[in-house]
């Protein structure tokens, strides 16, 4: 199974796509893999970077620019998500 290339700092973008074709249960479990790579990284990022600021959970507070960030990154990811999993181009 392939792995994500981790970038210096994992909140770049990154090419999520799988460039060879593979079978629909084999692209999922690549898809997931990738996905799950890709968390752990930013975790690691934010612990490592922002662990003070990641506990005052400013994005839960209504009308926050930490909020609007939160939603703006939430939107992205969820969509590269669905492109990852149907295989689409981004």
């Amino acid at each position: 199974m392939r792995r994500l290339k981790v970038a210096e700092n994992p909140l770049d973008p990154v090419n999520l796509e799988s460039p060879e074709p593979q079978s629909d249960d084999a692209g999922l479990e690549d898809a997931l893999a990738r996905l799950r790579d890709r968390a752990e990284g930013i975790y690691a990022w934010l612990e490592d970077n922002h662990s003070t600021d990641m506990n005052r959970h400013a994005h839960l507070q209504e009308g926050s620019v930490e909020r609007a960030y939160w939603h703006s990154g939430y939107a992205v990811a969820t969509m590269d998500a669905i492109r990852l999993i149907s295989g689409q181009k981004a």
